[in-house]
């Protein structure tokens, strides 16, 4: 009975993390169309016009994965990219904020203007 449950918690891991690869992984085979595709909801959805979009990408051998980053510039005002933010934390796809510089506060703090990094990931196993 011990052997039994012990192989059905294996079954289930195993399970598990192929749900997880097809559900929040982004697939080799769809290349970067998929990650652009997101993007461009993501951007349509919280109004943000990105500028200057920039893809670098990352084998994570010990991982077993593939990091895409994507850098652009972002102009308007805090609730936009609060709103954003919220957006991308919700994401169903590994999607992440690696990083947000500021490059210039201007009226008062009305407006922003940042380099933003964000982080896509791709199942190598």
């Amino acid at each position: 009975a011990d052997a039994a449950a012990e192989r059905a918690r294996w079954e289930q891991a195993a399970a598990d993390l192929s749900a997880l690869k097809e559900k929040h992984f982004y697939r080799e085979a769809d290349g970067v169309n998929a990650l652009r595709l997101d993007l461009k909801q993501l951007f349509a959805q919280t109004g943000i016009m990105a500028r200057s979009i920039k893809f670098d990408y990352a084998d994570l051998e010990k991982a077993k994965a593939r990091k895409v980053n994507v850098t652009f510039n972002f102009t308007g005002s805090y609730p936009l990219l609060k709103g954003f933010l919220e957006t991308v934390e919700k994401f169903p796809k590994f999607l992440s904020v690696e990083r947000l510089d500021f490059v210039r506060i201007t009226g008062a703090g009305s407006s922003l203007e940042l380099r933003v990094v964000l982080a896509g990931y791709y199942a190598n196993f």
